[in-house]
Order: structure tokens, then C-alpha cells, then sequence
């Protein structure tokens, strides 16, 4: 399983990189947009890519995976941005998971990823991907505004499973 993060320095090259996996024959491989934290935030500028720059390549991987047969998922990537490829947004098949760190304890990442890392602006709420979208890494849009998020106009999804994604994926919104 392959787990590529994207950052502004590879986002041109991903299309090249999915078919090294490809040719690698992973039996899986995931695109990852960079969590701005630590090194990543003091360098913010010179790490981070735009979505606007970076979205164009991510489908064009997505494309390059799906051709090969290859299981694809991409994480951290609003589904606002992802239309056409909602089934490949891994955060629908993240499972519930605990994190038992030395003296803490997180019963839910999926909670606390979607209320304390990631942020939607309120304008979302009007958004069809409302429910089932977490919206991007918070430290995002506290340096570059929510400009590059836009809500789509339909009815709202309630439940991943009608994003058309894999058949196994029952996991309801709460």
C-alpha cells in the first residue's frame, strides 16, 4: 500500500507517480494533501500547494488509477472538489478508530478530525456534500480563506453510500 502526501513541490508529478505504482504493482495507493502542521505550517508557502493548482493533477491520477485497475483513494480533498470522482475520497472508508497516546486518549479520531481538524465555512451548509464532507485541514483556510471552496447546488447526501462508492460502505453519518 502506497501513501503519497501532496505538497507543492510533487502535485505536477502525480499522474507519473500513479503509474509508477502501476508499474510497481501496489495493491493500493492513496494521495494524501498535506496536513499544515509543524514543519509543514512554518514552511506553509513554500510546502502547501493551492487545491485550485493541485485538483487538475489529482483527477488526472485518479484517471491513470482507475485505467490500471488500480484501488485509488485520496484524502483530505473536499468533495466540493472532487465531483465526478466522490467515490475516491477516503475519508467515506476511514474506520472508526481510537488513538492511545502517552497520557491521552481519543475514544474518535473521526470525531475529532472532523469538529478539531478540519473546517467548513458556514456557507457549506447550503453545500449537497454537507453532510458527508469534512471539509479541508483547518490551518488551510486560516492562511488562504475558504475562496477555493465553493457549495454545489442539489439535494443533500445523507449517507456516503449514495455517493456511488464501493458497495461494502454502509457507514452512516452521524
Amino acid at each position: 500500500i502506497m501513501n503519497s502526501v501532496i505538497t507543492k513541490q510533487n502535485y505536477r508529478h502525480l499522474p507519473e507517480l500513479t503509474e509508477l505504482f502501476v508499474r510497481l504493482r501496489v495493491d493500493q495507493a492513496q494521495l494524501a494533501f498535506v496536513h499544515p502542521l509543524g514543519n509543514a505550517w512554518k514552511n506553509f508557502e513554500t510546502v502547501v500547494p493551492y487545491f485550485k493548482d493541485a485538483v487538475p493533477y489529482i483527477h488526472r491520477s485518479i484517471e491513470v488509477a482507475k485505467k490500471a485497475g488500480l484501488p485509488f483513494m485520496v484524502e483530505a480533498v473536499p468533495y466540493c472538489l472532487m465531483q465526478g470522482y466522490e467515490k475516491f475520497v477516503s475519508e467515506q472508508y476511514i474506520p472508526e478508530t481510537e488513538i492511545r497516546e502517552l497520557g491521552s486518549y481519543t475514544k474518535s479520531f473521526t470525531k475529532v478530525r472532523q469538529k478539531q481538524g478540519k473546517k467548513k465555512r458556514p456557507e457549506c451548509s447550503k453545500c449537497k456534500y454537507f453532510l458527508v464532507c469534512e471539509g479541508p485541514w483547518k490551518e488551510y483556510p486560516e492562511k488562504r480563506g475558504f475562496g477555493e471552496f465553493q457549495p454545489v447546488a442539489g439535494e443533500k447526501i445523507k449517507k456516503y453510500r449514495e455517493l456511488n462508492s464501493r458497495e461494502s460502505t454502509e457507514k452512516d453519518i452521524k
